[in-house]
């Protein structure tokens, strides 16, 4: 049976799943964003620490031990990018569902923030804070201590 209350119930679902892709692009254009601005500001960090590097080389630091010193202060740095992005994520789909509700009278729930999405965060915040210490630390670490120090 179709009727006028059917049409415009597909045309919202037809809204609703266009806002659902276009959600997901935007997502995926921000999360790769703000992991090449955290992969950055890590690689940075440490690349300014090549010194540091080359005194623990040479008084007898193996490359594993070198990156895990630098590894916890990137899973530092990390954890509070992982705190901050939680919070922020979970306050915006709050918001969106309060404006939604009460501003437009949907009666219903259009995002859904659940620890699926906060261990994705997690894993994010921790791949890349992984990646971002390994490359530099091990390029750095290869080198004899004499050469990373004068770096």
């Amino acid at each position: 049976m179709r009727n006028s209350v059917t049409d415009i119930l597909d045309s919202v679902h037809d809204i609703i799943e266009t806002m659902a892709k276009i959600f997901i692009y935007v997502s995926i254009v921000v999360t790769a964003f703000a992991s090449l601005l955290l992969m950055n500001f890590i690689s940075i960090s440490i690349n300014y620490k090549s010194k540091e590097i080359g005194i623990l080389r040479a008084v007898g630091a193996r490359s594993g031990d070198v990156f895990k010193i630098f590894f916890n202060e990137s899973l530092i740095i990390a954890s509070i990018n992982f705190v901050l992005t939680t919070a922020v994520a979970a306050a915006g789909v709050y918001l969106i569902n309060y404006i939604l509700r009460y501003n437009f009278g949907l009666i219903l729930t259009l995002l859904v923030f659940s620890v699926r999405q906060v261990c994705l965060i997690l894993a994010i915040s921790l791949v890349v804070a992984f990646i971002s210490t390994f490359f530099p630390v091990m390029r750095i670490a290869r080198k004899k201590p004499v050469e990373a120090i004068k770096m």
